[in-house]
């Protein structure tokens, strides 16, 4: 049996050289493997095809949470601050 660190090292080796379609080569080569009559390479080539998947996701996921933190707060959540109100009418000074 392939051990996952195989599993995940085969999966980035074809994220690196393939990219985007690093799903579809694994799974090019899952047909491959089962029109060879190789079931057990069928079965590595999809397990490789499931962690490209994770792999994917879980990096899409980083980039999503990467933009976000580098959106400005919407202006609603803004601290305002009004023109026409000088600061020092702004200091509240108890009445006796």
């Amino acid at each position: 049996m392939t051990s996952d660190l195989d599993i995940y090292r085969t999966a980035n080796v074809l994220i690196r050289d393939h990219g985007e379609d690093a799903d579809l080569e694994a799974a090019q080569r899952a047909d491959a493997m089962l029109e060879k009559g190789s079931v057990d390479g069928q079965r590595v080539w999809k397990r490789v095809l499931k962690a490209i998947k994770e792999i994917q996701r879980e990096e899409r996921g980083s980039r999503e949470l990467l933009q976000l933190s580098r959106r400005p707060l919407p202006s609603a959540n803004r601290p305002r601050r009004s023109a026409s109100v000088p600061c020092h009418a702004l200091d509240v000074r108890p009445s006796y």
